[in-house]
């Protein structure tokens, strides 16, 4: 059973499998890149709390479970079996040792202090060479360089280097803010009826909940910094390269293609 009660199969926030896994959070944080790279999970933001990421396993890595949980199950019936009379009470003692042992790991775990927490800050520490991007759920096309990933910052933000060769209509994010800064090129922001052009060195702001649009202000298309806070734009993102072109099949964004998926990360394009 998955903790709070959610099916095996069911998502679960990805900071909660700590304790019934008996490793720590951050170990948590690590594992499940290297799974959703074998394609045994797939990670989302979490619809009640953008900060937080859910963890859903695939149907390849339920059927790797199938194939690999038979066998240690049958050698632990066998190894019990031949125990005869004394099963039960080396099964008590077992029981009993994996009490004293879970106690002492809790014990052992430091507190919640300054000190500990510099010790999962340093766990954190990421360091990307130019042109290097985080690893992703799937690739996703070569404007879109991921820097940090929604659970690399606990949720805060999500970071990604964009080349904008595409303008994007007018749209609402109603979960996140999201800031951009321009390192190559000109801007063109429509934000709020009004038209602004932002040029390489400058920085805007677009809250939450009210409509902007971005474009292509100069020939050259804009390189900038796009952050999302809290995270998940690159989980959209990610949705949107596996859906394929059936998001832009004239090479166009268009409200009708894209809002069927950017609905499910709490973004509405206008029609």
């Amino acid at each position: 059973m998955a903790p709070d009660g959610a099916s095996p199969s069911g998502p679960v926030i990805a900071r909660r499998l700590a304790a019934p896994l008996g490793i720590s959070r951050v170990a948590v944080s690590k594992s499940p890149a290297r799974l959703q790279e074998r394609g045994h999970i797939r990670r989302t933001p979490s619809a009640a709390d953008r900060r937080s990421v859910e963890v859903v396993i695939t149907e390849a890595g339920e059927q790797d479970i199938d194939a690999l949980l038979p066998r240690p199950l049958e050698r632990e019936v066998e190894l019990l079996a031949d125990l005869g009379e004394d099963r039960a009470q080396v099964a008590a003692a077992l029981a009993r040792l994996a009490q004293v042992l879970q106690a002492q790991t809790q014990t052992a775990e430091p507190s919640p202090s300054r000190e500990a927490g510099t010790v999962m800050s340093r766990e954190r520490f990421i360091k990307l060479l130019p042109g290097e991007r985080r690893p992703g759920r799937i690739p996703l096309p070569p404007p879109f360089q991921i820097k940090a990933r929604t659970e690399d910052t606990e949720g805060r933000l999500s970071l990604l280097e964009v080349t904008l060769v595409r303008d994007i209509p007018r749209h609402t994010h109603h979960l996140d803010d999201e800031m951009i800064y321009v390192l190559e090129g000109e801007l063109g922001v429509h934000f709020d009826g009004e038209d602004q052009t932002v040029p390489a060195g400058s920085f805007v702001l677009l809250p939450k909940g009210v409509p902007h649009a971005l474009s292509r202000a100069a020939d050259a298309p804009p390189r900038v910094l796009q952050i999302s806070s809290p995270g998940g734009w690159e989980c959209y993102l990610e949705d949107l390269a596996e859906a394929g072109p059936a998001t832009s099949p004239d090479g166009s964004f268009t409200p009708a293609t894209l809002n069927p998926i950017a609905a499910r990360h709490g973004i509405q394009y206008e029609e």
